[in-house]
C-alpha cells in the first residue's frame, strides 16, 4: 500500500490530494463539503492513533440492501409487465443511455424437443450434486426431491 508522501500526486489523484492540503480551504460549494468530510475523517483517524497523511482515500457513504434493490426492481418489471406497457415507457433516458431495443425484453420462449423437468435438469448436473448434493448419490436424491 502506498503511502502520501507530502501529497505525493504520483500516489493519489490530484483531486483527492487538492481536498486534503493544509494550504488551501475551500469555502463554498462542492469541494468544501468534500473537504469538510475529509478533514472529518483525518481528524477521527488521528485521534485513534493513524498518522493522517498515510491515508491514502477514504470515503463515507451508505449503501442499500442489494434485496432491497432487487425487490423494489421486480416490483417495478412486474407492473410493467402486468400493465402491458412496453418497457421502453420506464427504462429510458440515463436507464437507456444506448437506446437498446426492449421489445423483446422478458420474453421466454422454450423449445419444447430439449426441454425437460427442473429434477431432470439437477440430477444431471454434476455442479449440483458436487457443492449441493456433497458428491453423495443419496444427499443429491433427497435435496432434488424437496425442489
Amino acid at each position: 500500500m502506498q503511502h502520501i508522501d507530502k501529497f505525493n500526486t504520483n500516489c493519489t489523484s490530484q483531486s483527492y490530494a487538492a481536498l486534503k492540503t493544509a494550504t488551501k480551504t475551500y469555502t463554498t460549494r462542492d469541494l468544501a463539503s468534500a473537504q469538510t468530510l475529509i478533514k472529518g475523517q483525518e481528524t477521527i483517524a488521528t485521534a485513534v492513533g493513524v498518522d493522517a497523511n498515510k491515508i491514502v482515500y477514504s470515503a463515507w457513504f451508505i449503501t442499500t440492501s442489494g434485496g432491497d434493490v432487487l425487490a423494489s426492481t421486480a416490483t417495478l418489471i412486474g407492473g410493467m409487465i402486468d400493465a402491458g406497457a412496453p418497457l421502453s415507457t420506464y427504462w429510458n433516458g440515463s436507464a437507456n443511455p444506448n437506446n437498446v431495443d426492449l421489445t423483446p425484453a422478458y420474453d421466454l420462449s422454450l423449445d419444447s424437443s430439449s426441454t425437460v423437468p427442473f429434477s431432470t435438469a439437477i440430477a444431471a448436473d454434476a455442479n449440483f450434486k458436487k457443492y449441493l448434493g456433497n458428491d453423495d448419490a443419496t444427499e443429491t436424491s433427497t435435496l432434488i426431491s424437496r425442489s
